[in-house]
C-alpha cells in the first residue's frame, strides 16, 4: 500500500509556495504603478513647459499657409514658364519665316530687278503701297545677302545661339547693309539691350537664364519679377517659426504672383502680335513669289525697261510694291526698347492686311 503520510506532508508546502508568489506579484505591481505615476508627472511637466513657448494652433496655421503659398507660387511659375515657351517659340518661328523670305522671294526679286536697265526703284509708281508702309521707307536694294547666308548657315548647322538670334531678329533685326544685323551672332547680342528679348531668348526662369541679373528681370518696362525659388524664401515653416513670419512670406509671394501674371499677360500680347506678323509675312511671301514668276517671264524677253509696254511695266511695279510691303512687315520693330509691343507693328500689320485684301490675296 502507498504511504499516505508522505502525501499529507506535500500539500501544506504547495499552499505556502502559492502564497509567496502572490505576495511577490502584488509587490511588483505596486512598484510599477508608482513608477508609472512618476513618469506621467514628469511628462506632464515637460509638456507644460513647452506649451509656454509655442501655440500649436498658430504653428498649424503657419504650416498650412506655407503649404498653400508654395502651391500658388509653383502654379504661377509654371504658367509663366509655359507662356514664355509659347512666346519664344512664336518669335523663333517668325524669325525662321523672315529669314526664309530674305533667302527666297526677296532675293529673287532683287536679282530679277538688278537685271533691268534704264530704271531704278525710285522711278516706279508705287502708289498702291499703303502710306503706313511707304512711310517706313525700306530700301529693297540695301539687303546684306552675305549676312543672310551666314544666318542661314548658322541656323541649318544648329549653331549655338541661333535660336535666340532668330528671336532677336524677329523683334529688332534687319539685314540692311550698314547695320548691326551682319550675322546671327550680332542679332543675338542685340537681346542684351532689351530685358524682354533677353528673357525670351534665354530660356527657363528656373535656370536663371536670359539676362536675369540678380535673380530678376524687368519685363515690358512695368514688371519687376523676383524669381522666388520654390523651397527658398517662402514656404518651409519649421516648428518655431511664427505665424507672422508665414504671413509676411505669403504677402511677398502674392506680390510675386501678381507680377508673374502681369508678365504672362505681356508675353501673351507679344505672342499674339508675333503670330499676326508671321501670318502676314507668309501671305506676302506667297504673293511675291507669284509676281516674281511673272517678272521672270518679262526679263526673259527683255531687260530694257525703256522698251516695256504697260503690262510689263505693271508687272515690275506690282512685284516691287509687294516686295516693299513684305520687307516693311519684316523690318518693323516688334518690340520697343522697353520690351513692349510697338504701335508701329500694329499699324504696319493693319496696312499690310488691307493691301493683301486689295490685291485679292485671301487669308
Amino acid at each position: 500500500m502507498p504511504d499516505m503520510r508522505e502525501n499529507r506532508m506535500k500539500l501544506p508546502d504547495l499552499k505556502d509556495g502559492r502564497r509567496i508568489l502572490d505576495t511577490a506579484k502584488e509587490r511588483v505591481e505596486s512598484l510599477d504603478r508608482d513608477e508609472l505615476r512618476r513618469g506621467a508627472a514628469s511628462a506632464t511637466s515637460r509638456l507644460k513647459e513647452q506649451a509656454k513657448s509655442v501655440e500649436p494652433p498658430r504653428l498649424w496655421q503657419a504650416h498650412r499657409l506655407g503649404k498653400d503659398t508654395k502651391t500658388q507660387l509653383s502654379t504661377a511659375q509654371e504658367l509663366l514658364q509655359e507662356q514664355h515657351d509659347l512666346t519664344a517659340r512664336a518669335m523663333q518661328d517668325l524669325g525662321e519665316i523672315e529669314l526664309g523670305c530674305y533667302d527666297g522671294s526677296l532675293r529673287d526679286f532683287v536679282e530679277l530687278f538688278e537685271k533691268l536697265r534704264n530704271v531704278t526703284l525710285s522711278d516706279l509708281d508705287l502708289s498702291e503701297v499703303p502710306p503706313e508702309i511707304a512711310d517706313f521707307d525700306v530700301e529693297l536694294h540695301n539687303i546684306n545677302f552675305k549676312a543672310v547666308d551666314a544666318a542661314r548657315l548658322a541656323v541649318s548647322s544648329g549653331a549655338a545661339g541661333a535660336a535666340s538670334g532668330l528671336i532677336a531678329f524677329a523683334a529688332v533685326g534687319t539685314f540692311a547693309t550698314a547695320s548691326t544685323g551682319t550675322a546671327i551672332g550680332a542679332l543675338s547680342g542685340a537681346a542684351a539691350t532689351n530685358a524682354t528679348l533677353a528673357w525670351l531668348g534665354g530660356g527657363a526662369i528656373a535656370a536663371g537664364g536670359g539676362g536675369m541679373a540678380a535673380g530678376a528681370v524687368v519685363l515690358g518696362g512695368i514688371v519687376a519679377l523676383p524669381v522666388l525659388a520654390v523651397g527658398g524664401l517662402v514656404l518651409h515653416h519649421k516648428g518655431r517659426q511664427a505665424l507672422a513670419d508665414a504671413e509676411e512670406d505669403a504677402l511677398e509671394a502674392e506680390r510675386a504672383i501678381k507680377e508673374m501674371e502681369l508678365a504672362a499677360t505681356v508675353a501673351r500680347g507679344i505672342e499674339a502680335r508675333t503670330a499676326r506678323l508671321a501670318q502676314l509675312t507668309e501671305r506676302l511671301d506667297l504673293l511675291l513669289r507669284e509676281r516674281n514668276a511673272v517678272l521672270r517671264h518679262v526679263t526673259a524677253r527683255s531687260v530694257d525697261y525703256a522698251t516695256f509696254d504697260d503690262a510689263d511695266r505693271d508687272a515690275v511695279m506690282h512685284a516691287a510694291a509687294t516686295a516693299t510691303t513684305l520687307r516693311t512687315v519684316m523690318d518693323v520693330p516688334l518690340l520697343d526698347d522697353d520690351g513692349t509691343v510697338t504701335d508701329a507693328s500694329a499699324k504696319v500689320a493693319d496696312a499690310a492686311a488691307d493691301y493683301l485684301d486689295e490685291q485679292g490675296q485671301d487669308a
